[in-house]
């Protein structure tokens, strides 16, 4: 795995005494927070029969009491450094990749244990000249991905999604709405489209009020959003996310400009499973995995959007059946371990 330098600073802040606990415990601490619960399998792969061991490669606490209580390294190691060592420790029959950019696969060829099978995940830009020719699979949610995944070497490709970590819509049974309208996500080089979603969000009259907008930003360029700076709050992540998802009567939802059309982010999933209305950019595969105008509310233009706010804020009894709708569709067929039983099956197609 590897997490957000900035979410690992802020979990590690609010949870100080974690520096100095076990690899284990601070490994069972990050898998409850929720951040990237929807990539997240070993607690359910265990279920299935599978040894599961995970580790965030760029989170240097756990890394340093990895190599503490498991090998002998001394001086300051390098990241692939530690993941070799990791691997050789471990011996993993199956190696599943989350990260292709933080954990570059080409440290396999140094590695004395050479996994059965290697999996990887990417959903997101990718740097040029990559290679993954050490990858027996790539899997995606997005095809261009998958396309770019062969021509970086990738043996094979398969279409996968993430999923839905069910524990989070328990633990925030208590939450209320507080806002009209919430938008989490970062704005940055690939989010064009995305900027000019937030601006328009801000320009809504109706929104021009206290708890009617609520930005949650991520935005480390400093990119300046004109009017929407007055509703941008700090960014949020993990449990603090999905929190700021179910405060909201609706979740606008707005891709990275590479999906080009396709709707298959986290989003989706985060914002139906917290039990939250969601409004997200129309696409003729959405209804593969929600029914638009049954279980999630979709936008062609930021036209449609704006007037689908107003609609919805105006007729809350629909907004709350579709929102219901939406939930019972992403726990039942967009939970992780619905997911996890998906890449069981993935795996004994490539073993």
């Amino acid at each position: 795995m590897s997490f957000y330098s900035e979410y690992l600073k802020n979990f590690y802040t609010r949870h100080s005494e974690l520096q100095i606990a076990s690899f284990q415990t601070q490994m069972m601490a990050l898998e409850t927070d929720g951040f990237s619960g929807g990539h997240l399998f070993a607690s359910s792969m265990k279920h299935l029969g599978y040894d599961t061991e995970f580790a965030v490669v760029d989170c240097i606490p756990a890394q340093c009491a990895w190599m503490a209580e498991y090998c002998s390294m001394t001086g300051s190691p390098s990241r692939s450094e530690i993941i070799k060592a990791q691997v050789d420790k471990i011996c993993p029959d199956i190696l599943f990749i989350s990260d292709p950019v933080a954990l570059n696969p080409q440290v396999l060829r140094r590695c004395n244990w050479k996994p059965r099978l290697v999996i990887a995940w990417r959903a997101a830009p990718t740097p040029n000249g990559s290679d993954w020719s050490d990858v027996d699979l790539m899997i995606s949610s997005h095809a261009g991905c998958r396309k770019q995944a062969l021509s970086f070497g990738a043996k094979a490709v398969q279409e996968f999604r993430p999923g839905f970590p069910n524990f989070v819509s328990k633990a925030l049974l208590g939450v209320g709405k507080v806002f009209d309208v919430v938008f989490t996500g970062q704005v940055g080089e690939y989010h064009h489209k995305r900027i000019d979603t937030i601006k328009r969000l801000a320009g809504i009259t109706r929104l021009q009020k206290e708890q009617g907008l609520s930005l949650f930003l991520l935005n480390p360029s400093g990119i300046a959003l004109g009017i929407a700076e007055a509703y941008a709050r700090p960014a949020v992540w993990g449990m603090d996310m999905f929190k700021a998802l179910k405060q909201g009567r609706i979740v606008v939802n707005s891709h990275v400009d590479m999906a080009l059309g396709e709707s298959q982010n986290m989003r989706l999933y985060e914002a139906t499973g917290v039990g939250s209305f969601l409004l997200t950019e129309y696409s003729p595969q959405l209804s593969e995995v929600f029914e638009p105008g049954v279980e999630i509310e979709t936008y062609a233009s930021v036209d449609e959007m704006e007037d689908k706010i107003t609609y919805y804020l105006d007729h809350p009894d629909k907004r709350e059946r579709i929102a219901q709708k939406g939930q019972e569709r992403c726990l039942k067929d967009h939970g992780v371990e619905v997911r996890a039983k998906q890449l069981d099956a993935i795996i004994k197609e490539y073993l």
